[in-house]
This record gives structure tokens, C-alpha cells and sequence, in this order.
């Protein structure tokens, strides 16, 4: 098999890697933390999430990675409970 060396200095073979990122879902740093009245958790109601600011970095490497020709897919994924999700292209039309 044929291997050079990509712009990241990496040996990169033939077949390029795919890059999975796992990413989690936190409360966004500008909004105050509230507890639930009884104690037991913390207050989600109408509180602004955001992605974690590590996943972020994770994902911009990941897309540096593909864009420098050493992997040929990123994908993203998130576990837990499904509150909202935007429409997919597929969804639309």
C-alpha cells in the first residue's frame, strides 16, 4: 500500500480514516444555575443550552483533519433525551 504524509505530518494510506466526535449537551456558561425548589436537581425549564466548549474544539479538529485530506468523514453524534431537533435537509423538501 502507497502511504505520504499529509499537511498534518500524519502517514496517511490509501484508504482515509473516518472520525467519529462525540459531543455533549451542557447549560450554556452565561446562564445562571438554578436548583429545583425541592432540592433534587437542577432547574432545566427554559434554560439555554449550548454545546460543550471541549466538544467544539474536538469538532473543529475534526473538520481540520478532513479538510487536510487525512480522513474522508466526520461524524458527529450526541446521546440522550431527545428535547428539540432541527430539520434535517431531508425534512424539508
Amino acid at each position: 500500500m502507497h502511504a505520504s504524509h499529509s499537511l498534518t505530518g500524519h502517514k496517511q494510506s490509501e484508504t482515509n480514516m473516518k472520525i467519529l466526535v462525540a459531543v455533549k449537551r451542557v447549560i450554556d456558561y452565561n446562564v445562571k444555575v438554578r436548583v429545583k425548589a425541592d432540592n433534587s436537581d437542577v432547574d432545566l425549564t427554559n434554560v439555554k443550552m449550548a454545546m460543550n466548549p471541549f466538544c467544539e474544539i474536538a469538532v473543529e479538529e475534526a473538520v481540520r483533519l478532513k479538510e487536510s485530506g487525512v480522513a474522508s468523514e466526520v461524524v458527529v453524534v450526541s446521546i440522550g433525551c431527545l428535547l428539540y431537533t432541527s430539520p434535517s435537509p431531508r425534512d424539508r423538501g
